[in-house]
């Protein structure tokens, strides 16, 4: 299954296209910079409707907690497309 990552996947836009993403069949990595039960949230309602995605919360513009999480992101296989 190819993944994607969707920054700012916790907001409306972001979560709109996790969604559709989702109903394209591909695992979705709902992003938020503080909000993390808010991408929680929307991975809750993707994998009820049959999808697959995590959630993820790191601060893009914090270089060292953007490599954390990009380097556990990548542990679990390749993202094959980012939305930003």
């Amino acid at each position: 299954m190819k993944r994607a990552l969707v920054t700012g996947g916790s907001g409306e836009l972001g979560s709109a296209i996790c969604r559709r993403l989702a109903a394209a069949h591909w695992h979705v990595i709902v992003h938020a910079n503080a909000n993390l039960a808010r991408a929680g949230d929307i991975v809750a309602d993707i994998v009820a409707d049959g999808g697959s995605a995590e959630a993820i919360a790191f601060d893009v513009a914090d270089g060292d907690a953007a490599a954390a999480a990009m380097d556990g992101l990548l542990g679990g296989g390749t993202i094959q497309a980012v939305v930003n």
